[in-house]
């Protein structure tokens, strides 16, 4: 089991707002925020160079959605493990990224106790 100091966590949202929220989150629980993304170009290049064990991700971003940025960053690692975040108006796309291989998701708007138990629990599956 990993302790809270050995999940390597990738924020990618482009709302600078969650951004925030989930670094202050991330940062309290004690995992190490490995890297941060504002879309899904951004979050490709930005996979390669930091390793995340866990990867949180929005699902409505411009340039790339969360669904195409996934699908391609578990085609270089089927193994990674991703949680979508997304209001709850994109019901449909949670369940089609829970098929397509998301671990779990947190929806919008979120407590610290939810985040922190689910990339905790993701981490160590």
């Amino acid at each position: 089991m990993l302790n809270p100091e050995q999940i390597k966590v990738m924020i990618v949202d482009d709302s600078s707002f969650v951004i925030n929220k989930l670094r202050n989150i991330a940062e309290k629980a004690k995992f190490q925020i490995v890297g941060i993304a504002n879309d899904g170009f951004e979050a490709l290049t930005m996979f390669k160079e930091c390793n995340p064990d866990v990867i949180t991700m929005d699902i409505n971003m411009p340039n790339m959605d969360g669904l195409a940025t996934m699908k391609l960053i578990r085609q270089m690692n089927p193994n990674i493990k991703i949680i979508m975040l997304s209001s709850m108006s994109t019901k449909d796309k949670v369940i089609e990224a829970l098929k397509y291989g998301a671990k779990n998701f947190i929806t919008k708007p979120f407590s610290p106790e939810r985040v922190v138990a689910v990339i905790t629990q993701v981490a160590n599956k």
